[in-house]
């Protein structure tokens, strides 16, 4: 389980950090902020391979909450791998494969 921290550090600027995360989701979370016009700039790292944390850089947009920013993001990761998984069953259907157990 992730262990979360917010750190305010100007106007509209933010650092993150996720213990028990990686790679994977500092990319997701930072790629969608700038997706969803949430942030001016995001953009994450792994400060040392032995440690278990990530750290995300953001700068919000005028008026944008860190949380509500940081949750927006995280539905829209989730709303993408929904998509996926529907596509990815459909065709694996089409080609005759017996997925139902997957498509819930």
């Amino acid at each position: 389980m992730a262990n979360v921290s917010i750190q305010k550090r100007g106007p509209n600027s933010y650092i993150v950090e996720v213990r028990g995360e990686d790679h994977t989701l500092g990319n997701l979370i930072a790629t969608k902020l700038m997706e969803l016009g949430l942030a001016k700039l995001a953009y994450y790292e792994v400060p040392h391979p032995l440690e278990d944390r990530l750290v995300i850089y953001v700068n919000l947009k005028e008026g944008v909450d860190i949380k509500d920013a940081l949750l927006k993001a995280a539905n829209s990761v989730l709303d993408d791998n929904k998509e996926f998984r529907r596509l990815f069953v459909e065709e694996l259907k089409k080609r005759g494969l017996d997925v139902e157990e997957w498509a819930e």
